[in-house]
């Protein structure tokens, strides 16, 4: 074994010193790297149809023009500006166009050209070809994330959909003629399906930043509702109708809270609605365990009065109709609240899947760096740039949403109106009606093209191309001679950069998608905790408050 360890430098040495001794025999470029360099074509590059460029053979184009042969050996041609060290260093490494790293401190050396040189030789852009030979481009950011994404996106709420008419679901197969007729109805339910699929995901990419932050303002509403309806329990403020009328909204109003508490008023008709200050409790009663017995029946158990005020709190006296009109709404409110998608079918499944992907992603790109579909390119570009500006869209576009919300519904609402009376009130407030709308619809074609046509941009490979490849800060001053990019598929830099930025940073996104994961499920079970409770205890009163109300009726 250590025969082994030890004789296999040295093969290796030997070898890459036959290489360079044959490279000092030559007859022509073709001869070295075998073959790579022959029979190339000036005039091939720059004939191909649209997105069918290749910068494989456009580097080797570069590699071509910095070489020439003397006297049988391989020399820079004086005054190449696309190769940088040595001959012997570029001859004993690898050929660099096609280079796939496969760890180790050493890297061939970078082929440079100049963005005019790109453009007049190579121009046009690189798609991912359809076949296997793009199946790694594509494939894996189709499955591991986009389509996963399109699926889970349906749990999110929302007020319109393209439904699938009822009449593509024939009621029975009695005849041949409904048989044929599923020939055309399942394609067209298929495509209505997609079509809704496809309108809610570039909705969700578009508006992802004021979804966030509806869903941040709906569980602080539902966060309110609840500290207000339990702190109401416990001073008898509120009757029966409303304490019930109060959980319906807030286990329906998601999408509009008015529309809920309209459609929830014949579900509360019944109900007591006395403010149970004057009522007394069943703790005075010889057997208040025969009326608790019932909370048990609809699946409270002891996590549902965590909190202590609810822990003190008996049911009051009711005639039996009342009483039953309780349990009935008690019972719709528990069952209301089973159907519910959990946060974990809806969040967390996702949460895990994504984690793995992530995680797969990772454990990939550290045993390939550089030839990754998805590593960096060095510099600011076109898809770092892409998803920057995303990024920015997104947070504009909130902060606008959040303007909207809290400053327009609130502090003009305090004011009274007050702030913009008269003809110029009315104007500034047309004026900043205006900057509103002006900055969500920039914002909005912004985020649109960077999210949705910069996602088919990156997929596709459109940026591969002379000007994508080039560093954004060359862009202004692109013909310059300074205005260089990279040919090599694998070199130091992208290897570097994938290493020092690209890992930590999906590590990074791994963790942060599991924290706020964990985040949304405690918050979720605690309301969940809270709203049982509130619903166990919607007919009920503080026995300590019963106690001295009693005490002091006696004493008077």
């Amino acid at each position: 074994m250590m025969a082994g360890f030890v004789t296999l430098p040295f093969w290796i040495l030997f070898l890459s010193h036959l290489l360079y001794v044959s490279a000092a025999n030559l007859t022509s470029l073709g001869d070295l790297f075998e073959g790579q360099l022959a029979n190339l074509s000036w005039t091939t590059p720059g004939h191909r149809g649209p997105g069918q460029q290749d910068f494989g053979y456009c580097c080797r184009l570069a590699v071509n023009q910095s070489l020439q042969v003397v006297n049988g050996s391989a020399q820079f041609i004086p005054g190449q500006s696309h190769l940088v060290g040595t001959i012997d260093d570029f001859l004993r490494h690898p050929f660099p166009c096609d280079y796939e790293y496969k760890g180790g401190p050493g890297s061939p050396p970078q082929v440079y050209v100049t963005y005019s040189w790109c453009n007049n030789n190579c121009p046009g852009y690189s798609v991912t070809p359809p076949g296997r030979k793009g199946l790694g481009a594509w494939l894996k950011p189709l499955v591991l994330f986009i389509i996963p994404s399109a699926v889970f996106s349906l749990n999110v709420p929302r007020r319109r959909r393209i439904n699938v008419p009822s009449r593509m679901f024939p009621d029975k197969f009695s005849s041949l003629g409904s048989l044929v007729a599923l020939t055309y109805k399942v394609p067209i339910s298929a495509v209505i399906v997609t079509l809704d699929i496809l309108i809610w995901n570039v909705v969700i990419m578009t508006f992802a930043g004021p979804m966030m932050l509806s869903g941040l303002y709906e569980a602080m509403i539902d966060r309110k509702i609840m500290h207000y309806l339990r702190r109401k329990m416990s001073t008898r403020s509120l009757s029966v109708q409303q304490r019930a009328h109060i959980l319906l909204v807030a286990l329906f109003g998601c999408l509009d809270l008015d529309k809920a508490w309209d459609i929830t008023v014949n579900l509360v008709q019944g109900l007591p609605i006395d403010n149970l200050r004057r009522r007394k409790s069943s703790a005075q009663q010889p057997a208040p365990e025969t009326l608790l017995g019932f909370f048990g029946s609809v699946g409270s158990n002891e996590r549902s009065f965590s909190d202590p005020r609810m822990l003190r709190m008996v049911p009051a006296v009711y005639p039996a109709a009342s009483r039953s009109n309780i349990e009935r709404v008690k019972l719709k409110l528990h069952s209301a609240l089973e159907t519910q998608i959990s946060f974990g079918s809806a969040a967390g499944a996702a949460v895990v899947f994504y984690c793995g992907n992530f995680a797969y992603a990772l454990l990939e790109l550290q045993s390939d760096y550089g030839r990754v579909y998805t590593t960096p390119s060095t510099g600011l570009g076109c898809r770092s740039l892409t998803l920057l500006v995303y990024a920015c869209a997104e947070c504009l576009l909130t902060l606008l949403w959040a303007a909207k919300l809290f400053e327009w519904h609130v502090s003009l609402t305090a004011l009274g109106g007050r702030l913009f009376e008269g003809n110029l009130g009315r104007i500034a407030f047309n004026c900043l009606r205006l900057f509103w709308k002006t900055g969500v619809a920039f914002n909005t074609f912004v985020s649109f093209f960077t999210g949705v046509v910069g996602t088919a941009f990156i997929i596709s490979s459109f940026y591969n191309n002379c000007l994508c490849a080039t560093p954004a800060r060359f862009w202004p001053h692109r013909w310059r001679s300074d205005a260089i990019n990279y040919m090599s598929q694998t070199s130091t830099e992208q290897i570097l950069n994938a290493q020092i930025y690209w890992i930590p940073a999906a590590i990074g996104a791994t963790c942060l998608l599991a924290a706020t994961a964990y985040l949304g499920w405690w918050f979720s079970n605690l309301m969940r905790d809270h709203f049982k409770g509130c619903t166990a205890n919607i007919d009920a009163i503080d026995a300590e408050d019963v106690l001295e109300n009693g005490d002091s009726e006696s004493e008077s």
